[in-house]
C-alpha cells in the first residue's frame, strides 16, 4: 500500500490544498520548505488529525491531539460566516496483498519509545504489510549540523513500506535526490517584506511541488532558500544561468564552439556546457532540474550515447521527457559520432593545422587541433556538406531550447 495523496479542506489557515505523492520518478521522503507561520506545521497537523484518533492518545496527556471545539479548526476568514465542511482526504494505492490483509489504516505510534525502535523496526513486523507514513516537525531543531546530517541520511535508510514528511529550515536536512518529493508552503496572506500588516483573517496556506514553485517564481528564492543553500548556489539577482545545451565532453563542446563562433558566426544565443563522458551528467542535470532552468543534451548516436539517453530516462523520468536527443534526432542519417559530420577532407585539413603531416583521420590530433584553431580563431576552407551539417545541428538545438 502506497499513500498517492492528502487533499486538506478548510483547516485552520488551509482553504484547500492537494499533496500528490504520485512523483516521478518515485519518492518516499517528501520536503516541506517555507517560512516561519507559512503553514508548514499545519499540514503536518492536518494529517496526523486524520492518522490519529484523540481517544487513544488521552491516556498520555499528549498537547494538541485533542480538540475540544470543532470550531477551532474553521479557518479565521471564515468563521463569521462558515456553511462548508472540514475535510482531510486520502488515495492509496492498493496491491493484491493489501486487498487480502487491509486492517487498520495507519496505526499511529504512542510516542516512540527510542527513535530506533519506532523508525527501524516497525517496517518489519511480521505480517504487516501496511505502508507507515512518519512526520517530523523541525527534526532538526537543537541540534548539530552533524548531527542533522546523519538524521537525514538515517531517513535514507528507514524499511521500505515507510514513508517521512518532515518540516525543515535547515540547509543539512536537504537532499538533491528527493527534490521531486518536495513542496514549497507559503502563507498567501503573509508580506514577509511588511509583517506588521499582517491580517490572520487572510491567511490562505498554498502548496506547490519545488520545481513548479521555482519555474513560476524564480526570483521568491527566500521560500526554498534552504535548497540553494545545499547546492552551494544562490542566483544573485544581476547573475544570469543561462539555457544550455549539455554534450558528452570537452571534445564535442570544442568542436560545437568553433563552428558556432568561428566557423558560422551564428546561434551564439546557444550555451555549451562540456561534460566528463556521456555517463557523467547526473549532477549537473539534477542542479539544473533544480534551478528550474531549461536544458537539452546531446549525445552521439554510438552505442554509448544510446545506453545513456536510456539510462537518464529511466532515473529522471518525465522531468527529462523531450530534454534528450541523439545525433540520429536532428538528422537519422548520423548514425555515429560527431565528427563523423565532418567530410573526410575538412578533417585532414583541420589536423594539418597542429599535424602538417597528417594524411588520414586520429582521433587525439583532431581533437587538438579543433581546440588550436578555436584559440587562435583560424579558419580552413571548409566544405559545403560540413559546415550545413553544424548549422543543421545547431538551429535544432537553439529550437529545442526555447
Amino acid at each position: 500500500m502506497r499513500h498517492k495523496f492528502f487533499e486538506i479542506k478548510n483547516f485552520k489557515g488551509i482553504e484547500q490544498v492537494k499533496i500528490d505523492f504520485d512523483s516521478k520518478p518515485q519518492s518516499d521522503v517528501y520536503t516541506l520548505v517555507g517560512l516561519n507561520e507559512s503553514g508548514k506545521t499545519t499540514i503536518l497537523e492536518a494529517l496526523n488529525f486524520f492518522s490519529y484518533k484523540a481517544e487513544t492518545l488521552n491516556p498520555l496527556n499528549l498537547p494538541g491531539y485533542t480538540v475540544k471545539d470543532v470550531h477551532e479548526l474553521i479557518p479565521i476568514s471564515k468563521r463569521s460566516n462558515f456553511n462548508d465542511d472540514i475535510s482531510i482526504k486520502v488515495g492509496f494505492e492498493l496491491d493484491d496483498e493489501d486487498n487480502k490483509k487491509l486492517k487498520e489504516f495507519l496505526l499511529g505510534s504512542l510516542k516512540f519509545f527510542t527513535f530506533l525502535l519506532l523508525t527501524q523496526y516497525r517496517g518489519f513486523r511480521k505480517d504487516d504489510t501496511r505502508n507507515t507514513l512518519f512526520l517530523f516537525d523541525e527534526p532538526a531543531s537543537n541540534l548539530h549540523p552533524s548531527a542533522q546530517s546523519q538524521l537525514l541520511e538515517s531517513f535514507g535508510k528507514f524499511p521500505t513500506n515507510t514513508s517521512i514528511m518532515y518540516t525543515t529550515h535547515s540547509h543539512h536536512m536537504i537532499n538533491p535526490d528527493w527534490l521531486e518529493g518536495t513542496f514549497v508552503v507559503k502563507n498567501e496572506g503573509l508580506d514577509y517584506e511588511d509583517e506588521d500588516n499582517y491580517n490572520a483573517k487572510n491567511t490562505n496556506v498554498t502548496l506547490q511541488k519545488y520545481r513548479s514553485f521555482v519555474a513560476n517564481h524564480p526570483n521568491q528564492t527566500t521560500y526554498f532558500q534552504p535548497i540553494l543553500d545545499v547546492l552551494d548556489y544562490s542566483p544573485g539577482k544581476l547573475e544570469n544561468v543561462p539555457n544550455v545545451v549539455m554534450v558528452e565532453g570537452k571534445n564535442d563542446f570544442y568542436t560545437l564552439k568553433y563552428f558556432q563562433e568561428i566557423v558560422l558566426k551564428r546561434f551564439l544565443s546557444v550555451k555549451l556546457m562540456p561534460g566528463a563522458g556521456s555517463g557523467n551528467l547526473d549532477c549537473v542535470i539534477r542542479l539544473y532540474l533544480a534551478w528550474g532552468r531549461s536544458f537539452i543534451i546531446l549525445l552521439d548516436s554510438d552505442s554509448a550515447g544510446v545506453k545513456e539517453k536510456k539510462r537518464y530516462e529511466d532515473l529522471f523520468g518525465i522531468l527529462v521527457q523531450n530534454r534528450i536527443f541523439l545525433l540520429k534526432d536532428v538528422d537519422s542519417s548520423w548514425n555515429k559520432e560527431m565528427e563523423s559530420l565532418i567530410e573526410k577532407t575538412d578533417i585532414v585539413a583541420i589536423q594539418s593545422v597542429a599535424y602538417p603531416s597528417t594524411s588520414k583521420f586520429n582521433k587525439t590530433h583532431f581533437n587538438r587541433a579543433i581546440q588550436e584553431l578555436y584559440l587562435t580563431n583560424k579558419k580552413p576552407k571548409m566544405s559545403k556538406v560540413t559546415v550545413n551539417n553544424f548549422q543543421k545541428l545547431l538551429k535544432f538545438c537553439e529550437q529545442k531550447l526555447k
